[in-house]
């Protein structure tokens, strides 16, 4: 999360006060842990992420976290017509842009 935080962040030196922020992504449900028998589309495109990249797919709390981390508030997270993907949206927080690592 220390990349996606850093490139949060070098967005957000960009934007102004009154920007948007939007990501398309696919948001996984939110679990206690690795619960087999509940498994979803969201849980393919982590695993798919994790072997090609080193990602992850994140929960809505998750996205909310990693957000806040890079100096943004989570306004809404909006579920598309696609399966599984997902508009995050995300504004500045109260004091303007993040500085920069």
């Amino acid at each position: 999360d220390d990349d996606a935080a850093r490139l949060l962040r070098c967005v957000g030196s960009a934007m102004r006060a009154d920007s948007v922020l939007v990501l398309l992504d696919v948001v996984r449900s939110a679990r206690l842990g690795y619960e087999p028998w509940v498994l979803d589309f969201a849980d393919f495109y982590d695993l798919n992420m994790l072997v090609t990249v080193g990602g992850k797919e994140r929960s809505r709390a998750e996205w909310e976290r990693l957000l806040h981390s890079a100096g943004f508030e989570l306004v809404s997270i909006r579920a598309g017509a696609e399966r599984g993907v997902s508009a995050i949206e995300a504004t500045l927080r109260a004091g303007g842009s993040p500085s920069l690592p």
